[in-house]
């Protein structure tokens, strides 16, 4: 699956982006009820959600996601990457066993 998060009220060209390549699959019957409580923080009052609003019950299925790649949103004529177009850029999460602090 493929996810991509930007703001949709940034002007034309004006936008930043995560690209994101995932796995998804339901989420685990025990985790539902927290998962609820979660996407109920982001919901208007009077769109919140309750558990019988959710599969096998409901309409809704409480999904989660497993991502293995990220990239971020390269704008064309960046200098940085000398790029013409709009590109993305693959990021790698830092390596837990390397510093890059120094004293």
């Amino acid at each position: 699956m493929a996810i991509t998060v930007f703001d949709t009220a940034a002007p034309v060209g004006g936008a930043e982006a995560i690209y994101l390549e995932a796995t998804a699959g339901s989420a685990a019957d025990d985790a539902r009820a927290a998962d609820l409580a979660l996407l109920n923080t982001r919901l208007p009052s009077g769109h919140r959600l309750v558990p019988e609003d959710l599969a096998p019950a409901g309409p809704l299925l409480v999904c989660q996601a497993a991502i293995s790649r990220h990239f971020v949103l390269v704008r064309g004529g960046d200098a940085r990457f000398d790029n013409v177009t709009d590109t993305r850029l693959a990021v790698f999460p830092p390596d837990p066993g390397h510093s890059t602090h120094t004293t």
